[in-house]
């Protein structure tokens, strides 16, 4: 008799920090009007390295609508998606920094190892 082998989902753990509003009013990426701005300024590293450095000094969250890092963020989104993109930034005053899990392609994709042989799980 052979050795059994159990089937075993292979998941790697990333973390990512990103950005979101505490306060009611005005969203962060929630309020860009294209995808892809809605993932660049929710993941906009500058920023969220200022906010932590805030919190580690404990200080509160200073940034407002004409903030220096504010005004990088917009003309980075500029300069990479084009001038006609505009960003409502409104929500900086309430933002945090948060990590959340990001699933890498073989956790989302599902993929089973059993006995060497790899297949799709659930489709």
């Amino acid at each position: 008799m052979g050795i059994r082998h159990r089937p075993v989902l292979w998941i790697i753990y990333l973390n990512m920090k990103i950005l979101l509003t505490r306060e009611y009013g005005a969203g962060w990426s929630t309020w860009a009007d294209r995808n892809d701005v809605a993932d660049f300024v929710l993941t906009y590293q500058p920023i969220i390295d200022y906010l932590e450095a805030l919190e580690n000094a404990g200080k509160d969250n200073d940034l407002h609508e004409k903030h220096p890092l504010i005004l990088k963020l917009l003309k980075d989104i500029k300069d990479k998606f084009g001038t006609d993109t505009h960003f409502y930034v409104g929500g900086c005053k309430s933002l945090y920094v948060d990590d959340v899990h990001k699933p890498s392609l073989v956790e989302m994709l599902r993929i089973r190892d059993y006995d060497g042989r790899e297949t799709l799980y659930g489709y």
